[in-house]
């Protein structure tokens, strides 16, 4: 069943059933454009992430369809977890990435201890900024660093985002 759930969209626990459309996802070339990483797991390699790992990961489904549209998770770090979000090729540019990442912090935010929670997109991902400075996500420009282009070997700027438990929870949804 769903852990949390609005009019569009359900999140519900992440299984290995899951794996096969999230490994599809990571073999999207602006997915890994999107993470600057080349993707080359096997799908046998990348099913054995271990689940329990990670306090919260979801698979994102359409209320109306039932369709697995995407997923997101929640880095292990205590300290300063991180909120990925990966939205399956054909579901992109239709809300369910800035749905589900409201929801996912509704969730953390009511059932874990964390007061803070971020985020990071590169420079170059203007789409993906936007959509977390329209959820409440404030740039840490102090917190951005460098990395190399895993696929140019070009210098790229990875922007992080913060947002609080306090800010989230005052935002009008």
């Amino acid at each position: 069943m769903y852990l949390i759930k609005n009019d569009t969209i359900a999140l519900v626990q992440y299984t290995p059933d899951d794996a096969a459309d999230f490994y599809r996802c990571w073999q999207d070339l602006d997915t890994q454009k999107g993470y600057n990483y080349k993707f080359d797991d096997s799908l046998s390699d990348f099913s054995k992430i271990a689940i329990d790992r990670f306090k919260f990961w979801v698979t994102v489904r359409d209320i109306k369809t039932n369709e697995k549209v995407g997923v997101l998770r929640l880095s292990p770090d205590e300290i300063d977890p991180d909120l990925a979000v990966w939205i399956f090729p054909e579901y992109r540019n239709m809300g369910y990435g800035k749905n589900g990442m409201r929801l996912a912090l509704e969730y953390i935010f009511e059932n874990f201890s964390f007061e803070a929670i971020t985020a990071g997109c590169f420079e170059r991902n203007k789409y993906s900024q936007k959509i977390l400075e329209q959820i409440g996500y404030k740039h840490e420009p102090n917190s951005d660093t460098i990395e190399t282009d895993s696929f140019t070997g070009e210098k790229i700027k990875l922007f992080m985002y913060r947002i609080t438990k306090e800010d989230f929870l005052k935002m009008e949804r």
